[in-house]
């Protein structure tokens, strides 16, 4: 399961050139599945855009992604960039 970070309303961090982490997180998470499934493997994303279905509080939306991983019995990789300044 690949899970790009941030989403919605929750943007991170913002670069220099006005990009949020959220996007570039999405970005990285749907090239990283694009490669492991040429490989053969199956891919489960948390996201594939900017919403999801779950709820905006930080631990129900943790859980929601365990919960996630363990129903489809899969490895977590979750994906998050940072600012440097």
């Amino acid at each position: 399961m690949i899970d790009a970070g941030r989403r919605g309303y929750d943007v991170g961090a913002e670069s220099n050139y006005g990009d949020y982490e959220k996007d570039i997180n999405l970005d990285i998470a749907l090239l990283v599945g694009k490669q492991l499934k040429s490989y053969g493997y199956k891919v489960v994303y948390t996201r594939t855009s900017d919403s999801v279905s779950w709820s905006n509080d930080n631990k129900e939306n943790l859980q929601t992604r365990c919960d996630l991983a363990k129903e489809k019995e899969c490895r977590s990789l979750c994906i998050h960039t940072c600012k440097l300044k």
